[in-house]
């Protein structure tokens, strides 16, 4: 286990600690309670790709082993190319049949490998600035085993925001488990996550 050094935790906090101002976007907080007026890189829930990336862009990363398809391959989650000095890694999750290919779920990323506690803290005063800017979301807390790992292995712990529509934004720490850190190269990480309504009525139905 590398062990962090104090200038690299105060580092993370303060990277953090921005990231809780300027993750979300608004365009009015009399009408806060809709995820299309939230924002991550300047995309929104709703938004086309196209409006950002090229078709041969989403094309060939649909074509990428590193793409994750749900059920019946439904929804895709693919990786961008936006340089973002808030995340390391920020994706899309669309359907790959979907002309324009609409946007369902933006989630960024950034490694917390091994610093389980350090993410959940700084989860938490995500969590706290939306509730803090955001009256009327409540805050629910979920914990449990993570679906596409069969083992059980893999735990996630999560803060989550539901929209009257059935929308939701999500904060939560992933540890994965090791076998499946190296089968996938997938690494423990904070997410902060937008879902539509539909994206979040075909999770409920066990798509894994």
């Amino acid at each position: 286990m590398t062990q962090t050094s104090h200038d690299e935790k105060v580092f993370i906090m303060k990277r953090l600690l921005f990231i809780v101002i300027l993750t979300f976007n608004f365009n009015s907080f009399t009408n806060a309670n809709d995820i299309k007026n939230f924002e991550i890189e300047g995309m929104s829930i709703g938004d086309s790709s196209l409006d950002y990336f090229s078709k041969k862009f989403i094309n060939k990363q649909l074509e990428s082993k590193f793409t994750y398809f749900y059920k019946d391959k439904k929804f895709a989650i693919i990786n961008t190319n936006l340089q973002s000095t808030k995340y390391e890694r920020i994706s899309l999750t669309i359907k790959p049949n979907d002309k324009e290919f609409t946007i369902h779920g933006i989630k960024g990323s950034i490694n917390f490998e091994n610093r389980l506690q350090e993410c959940l803290t700084l989860r938490d005063k995500i969590a706290k600035n939306i509730q803090n800017l955001f009256k009327d979301l409540n805050i629910i807390n979920n914990e449990g085993k993570h679906g596409f790992d069969k083992t059980g292995e893999s735990l996630f712990y999560a803060k989550e925001f539901e929209f009257s529509n059935g929308a939701e934004v999500r904060i939560y720490c992933m540890n994965w488990s090791k076998k499946i850190e190296e089968m996938n190269n997938y690494k423990d990480q904070l997410n902060v996550l937008l879902n539509s309504k539909e994206m979040m009525k075909f999770l409920s139905n066990d798509p894994f």
